[in-house]
């Protein structure tokens, strides 16, 4: 039992002032069909033609019928009228405002119904106090019903007054109403173009005997481009009122003609024919070969099967560089015609590469990628060599969607594993992957069938004739009905031995049960395999258990008609998919349409098919379980009238109000969404598994305004991280302490940035630090040929400074930051012995430990973040029953480690000491530079943004002269002052750092460009006399030392 939440509505035509709407039902809380005794409603105060009702106690589980009704206010009657099949009071409504009776299951304390096309959810008014154990109604002061009172049967008998906490004026009511029109005005329009990009176009061109050229409507009504070819049509059939609120963009669709010629002056006839269809043909000059990569191996891989496991031979690069040429002929097509600002909306994984190749001619494109079918887990997608590419091309889209969220999920976990790709949240509920750069909404809309038009359809005299001529052959029999295609995903040998099992154990239902089996597919095709065996299983069955007519199993290979499928469907009384991966399968929801509500059916569908996540009334089987299915046929035989209308009417409504036109509308309205962010509020978790936002201000790091900055400052400081910043991370960060050798090694940077750095540092007015969490014996080999640059060892514990900061006659360069003490040692021994419980139990994940850290490391060991979490719960000094509680720790987790040191030593406190010491030495830094990439470099980023702040309005500008250098900065050159800090993370994700870079490439370019500026500003001292007046007053801090031989040339020159 729940309290149904209200709901909203939509009126479809003009209120008068004298006139209510009420919403009146077969329950007696819904006036038992009477409109005098309906459900009244509110018009809301945000969106005048929406209507709102209070809630009203419902029973869960018990199917509901309700319609709209508009009636005069304060409206009775007696007499007596029949509506359909039911009969109400006779004073009838003015109108009623729906063609068909409506239907709802209610679920759950509280259900809030939507007939207005989802218009509602942007007008909800939430109660401010939280919920209470018992749901309370929405909009309305209604005390909720106890269960015993609901029972009884008895409605809820108080009533409050509405009261709207958005009141006019009001800033709440300012922000949603703002918050409303961003929502219209990013909605496709008539304004806008749309480029719908399929592998065939929804017409094919036919080449007569004669020679010339025709265009007809391509075969097969349940293909994709066909439904939505006729969805678009649809919205521009829609009345007045509907195309006010919503005009038709402008589509064009792009694909295969259906005929392909290598002669130009055909091509441009049939582009020119295709025109008045709009749509736009794609020429291949190899087409066999161009499209084998997507049928030998493609398909197979989207359906999670591994389709080199058998095949010894190499990979073979022809298919795929086919593949590639297919791709590109459709970017070029699409490229060619493509006006800017369009939406190029492309559809499924034959055209997985069209969005790279179109991103690459025209970075500023918005691209929508939509894939019908699944997508494979990771394991399965790592196998193909050019699965990188695959990914990148998905990603440079501006949004993906999928099916269901399962293939969503699958896609996110292969970004992340093969591509390194963190997954972030923006405001609204937008899941989103941060790659290059950029944020890619990712989501999950099945596509739904456009109900009404096959409803239409079903009530034509051919299809009925031919529903009467299937029930009359299987008469008195319960026939079991199943659509697949001729292919091995569909899983019809293990139906047809779960079928035989069910004849062979349940006596009772022999000779009383009947399959009808449809397998679609070109008769001529190499599937006959697979139909001679099925005919095989069939005709053992039929001597075994039936009779000659009709057979217990009837196979029926060949095409079949949407008419044929609709009459077979609405024939059958089971629904029997066992499909082992399905992307979605549309005859499940075709069988809920060729179903009228008095004449319910029961759906068995695999729980491996993308529809079973979405029909909550349908049972889901394991296709290889064959007792389960065996048994879910027996129940759905033997089930009671009203369990069967029950669970029949669970999913009859869901279908049947499902609008294509509406999904198409929903998924283009969110790539010009996309279109138009141009950054916004992106929460996600950063490298440290932090909860972090990134605004507007977030953005990439311009390398221009950076060497325009650097050669104006007077003192300059960089603070850079190593692995993952100057060189690639390889994972581990400490040598790890284990019985066997096991070291990692990682990457040391690349010769081209140590000259970077060893240049940076000859600047006597740079202080050049790398900051790591390597030992110092790695950052000893590593950078040890550098002479005065500054080094921070295990997270600042050890540090050397550099050449300018070090005190002379000191034998040691590394200085220690931390003390060691009793305490110290105390936590270090628990640590260590519960981390090598962890990796003594946890394969391939080790225990490192140094002076200053200890860490576990599972990066290789694959396990879970539950697991780590549990670590880091009973470590964490937060905890009052946590073993560190009371020790001077902190407690840190990132992307594969977990890690306890010294809660004084980390990399902020390492750069703020080496900033402190540098003000006191040298003088203040009025250019700073510290880039990183994980959350130990957030410490960093802290850091540096906090010193910009404080430096503000007391930095001397270096072309101040002596005599006004005590004067405060002006606002504009406080301005100009404030972009010489910069911290940049190393890939986009959510970061204390003002900017980020893409990669370590990035990072190696600018220090590159900056060491080019050092040494033209070290020769240019030498040649040119301006510099050395500017450099007048530096005294001794900027003397280079001796001079090199070419320095002196350049000087006798």
């Amino acid at each position: 039992e729940c309290n149904s939440g209200g709901g909203s509505y939509n009126e479809v035509s003009p209120i008068a002032w004298n006139q209510e709407v009420r919403v009146v039902g077969n329950c007696e809380e819904l006036g038992s069909w009477d409109p005098s005794r309906g459900l009244p409603m509110m018009p809301s105060e945000v969106a005048p033609d929406c209507w709102i009702s209070k809630g009203v106690s419902l029973n869960t589980g018990r199917p509901v019928e309700y319609r709209y009704a508009v009636v005069p206010k304060e409206s009775a009657g007696t007499q007596s009228v029949r509506l359909g099949n039911l009969t109400s009071s006779e004073v009838p409504p003015l109108r009623w405002e729906d063609h068909q009776i409506r239907h709802c299951m209610p679920t759950g304390r509280r259900h809030i119904l939507e007939d207005d096309e989802g218009r509602g959810r942007s007008v909800m008014l939430y109660p401010t106090s939280p919920m209470p154990s018992q749901a309370g109604p929405w909009l309305t002061g209604r005390s909720t019903q106890t269960a015993a009172t609901k029972k009884q049967g008895a409605a809820s008998s108080t009533a409050g007054d509405f009261e709207s906490p958005f009141t006019p004026g009001g800033p709440r009511r300012e922000k949603l109403e703002k918050q409303m029109l961003n929502e219209r005005g990013l909605q496709v329009n008539k304004d806008d173009n749309v480029f719908v990009v399929f592998r065939l176009l929804p017409y094919c061109v036919h080449r007569g005997e004669d020679g010339s050229f025709s265009v007809v409507e391509a075969e097969g009504e349940l293909k994709q481009v066909s439904l939505l070819r006729h969805a678009i049509a649809q919205s521009d059939l829609r009345d007045d009122k509907e195309k006010e609120q919503r005009s038709s963009p402008n589509v064009t669709f792009v694909g295969d003609p259906g005929l392909q010629t290598s002669d130009p002056e055909e091509r441009k006839i049939i582009a020119e024919i295709l025109k008045p269809y709009s749509c736009i043909p794609v020429f291949l000059d190899n087409p066999v070969l161009q499209y084998e990569f997507c049928l030998t191996v493609l398909w197979p891989l989207m359906h999670s099967m591994k389709v080199f496991q058998n095949n010894l031979q190499a990979f073979d690069d022809t298919k795929w560089r086919g593949f590639q040429m297919f791709n590109r002929a459709y970017a070029d097509a699409i490229h060619s015609k493509l006006p800017s600002g369009a939406l190029v909306w492309v559809h499924d994984f034959y055209l997985m590469l069209v969005p790279r190749y179109l991103t690459l001619r025209q970075p500023a494109t918005t691209v929508g990628f939509f894939l019908h079918c699944a997508f494979p887990g990771s394991e399965i997608l790592r196998c193909v060599p050019y699965r990188e590419e695959m990914l990148q091309s998905m990603l440079s889209c501006k949004v993906v969607a999928f099916q269901i969220f399962e293939y969503a999920r699958h896609f996110l976990s292969c970004c992340q594993l093969l591509l390194g790709a963190a997954m972030s949240f923006q405001s609204g509920g937008v899941l989103a992957v941060e790659h290059e750069g950029r944020s890619v909404i990712v989501r999950a809309d099945h596509v739904v069938l456009p109900s009404e038009r096959f409803v239409a359809r079903l009530k034509e005299e051919l299809v009925q004739q031919k529903a009467r001529e299937v029930r009359e052959r299987y008469s008195k029999k319960t026939l079991i009905a199943s659509i697949d295609r001729d292919e091995p995903f569909a899983g019809i040998v293990l139906k047809f031995r779960a079928f035989q099992r069910l004849v062979a154990d349940c006596r009772q239902h022999q000779h009383r049960v009947c399959l009808l089996q449809h397998v679609v597919g070109d008769t001529s095709n190499s599937s006959q395999e697979l139909i001679n065996v099925l005919k095989g299983m069939a005709e053992e069955t039929n001597r075994s258990f039936g009779h000659p007519d009709p057979p217990v199993i009837s196979v029926i290979h060949g095409p079949i008609s949407v008419d044929e499928r609709l009459a077979v469907l609405n024939a059958a009384d089971i629904l029997l998919d066992t499909s082992i991966n399905d992307g979605l399968n549309l005859n499940p929801l075709l069988f809920y349409v060729a179903h009228e509500r008095d004449y319910p059916g029961h759906v068995i569908v695999s729980e491996f098919s993308g529809c079973s996540s979405f029909l909550t009334g349908a049972t889901k089987v394991n296709p290889w379980n064959s007792d389960a299915v065996v048994q879910a046929l027996h129940t759905a035989i033997t089930m009671e009238a009203e369990t069967l209308e029950r669970h029949f009417l669970r999913d009859h409504s869901y279908v049947l109000d499902g609008k294509l036109t509406q999904w198409m509308y929903q998924n283009l309205d969110e790539l010009k969404r996309a279109q138009a962010d141009t950054g916004g509020h992106i929460v996600g978790l950063d490298a440290g598994m932090h909860l972090q936002r990134m605004g507007h201000s977030f953005r990439h790091l311009n390398f221009d305004i950076v060497l325009k900055q650097y050669p104006q400052a007077r003192y300059r400081a960089i603070f850079l991280d190593n692995e993952g910043t100057l060189a690639p991370d390889l994972g581990s960060i400490l040598a790890p302490v284990t019985r066997a050798d096991f070291r990692r090694d990682g990457l040391p940077p690349d010769p081209q940035v140590l000259d970077s750095l060893r240049s940076l540092t000859r600047d006597q007015r740079n202080i050049v630090v790398v900051v790591s969490g390597r030992s110092k014996e790695y950052l000893e080999k590593w950078f040890g040929s550098i002479e005065d640059l500054g080094l921070c060892a295990e997270h600042g514990f050890y540090w050397a400074p550099p050449g300018r900061l070090r005190n002379t006659g000191s034998s040691d360069q590394w200085q220690c930051m931390g003390q060691s003490s009793e305490e110290e040692e105390d936590w270090k021994s628990v640590v260590h012995e519960l981390m090598k419980m962890y990796a003594k139990r946890i394969q391939g994940s080790v225990v490192q430990y140094k002076g200053s850290a200890i860490a576990w490391n599972y990066r290789q060991a694959g396990v879970g973040k539950e697991l780590a979490l549990e670590l880091f719960r009973l470590l964490d000094p937060e905890g009052p029953d946590a073993l560190l509680h009371g020790y001077p720790v902190t407690v840190q987790m990132g992307q594969g480690w977990i890690e306890v040191k010294h809660q004084d030593i980390d990399k902020g406190k390492a750069v703020e000491r080496i900033l402190e010491e540098m003000q006191e030495k040298i003088g203040q830094m009025d250019f700073v530079l510290c880039i990183g990439d994980d959350r130990s470099d957030e410490d960093m980023f802290r850091v540096v943004n906090s010193f910009r702040s404080e430096s503000m309005g007391v930095m001397p500008s270096r072309r101040m002269s002596d005599q006004n250098q005590g004067v405060k900065l002006g606002h504009a050159e406080v301005k100009a002052e404030a972009e010489r800090f910069f911290t940049a993370t190393v890939g986009r994700k959510p970061s204390q750092a003002k900017y980020y870079v893409k990669n370590t490439v990035e990072v190696s370019d600018l220090l590159e460009k900056l060491a080019k500026q050092a040494i033209q500003a070290r020769f240019s001292r030498y040649t040119s006399m301006p510099s050395l007046y500017g450099l007048a007053g530096t005294g001794s801090e900027d003397d280079e030392g001796p001079m090199t031989g070419m320095q002196s040339m350049k000087l006798n020159s």
